[in-house]
């Protein structure tokens, strides 16, 4: 996998451990947050702690494949997993299990 998408809606905490264990990996896949329409500073939080992620915000809550098209319009080719990061998840400390 060399893409993955992190669609995140008020998961701010969850989606910094995330990036934080991911960017941990080597090699260190290429990141694409799309924040969907959060009011919990997730924006702000990964601008501040990860400048060089892209960071997509979309002013509102939009369904799954609006948020998916958006994070892969960031995306170098075709190889990409796409996770949306819900309150019920736990982070995504190993990507292949969820892509693979």
């Amino acid at each position: 996998m060399s893409s993955l998408v992190l669609i995140a809606h008020n998961s701010r905490v969850q989606l910094l451990d995330t990036i934080t264990r991911l960017s941990a990996d080597r090699p260190t896949p290429h990141l694409v947050v799309v924040d969907n329409g959060s009011d919990d500073g997730t924006s702000d939080a990964v601008r501040d702690q990860f400048p060089c992620v892209p960071l997509v915000q979309l002013g509102l809550e939009a369904d799954w494949t609006v948020a998916e098209r958006a994070g892969r319009s960031f995306v170098p080719g075709d190889d990409c997993c796409v996770v949306w990061l819900g309150d019920a998840l736990v982070p995504v400390a190993e990507p292949e299990l969820v892509c693979g």
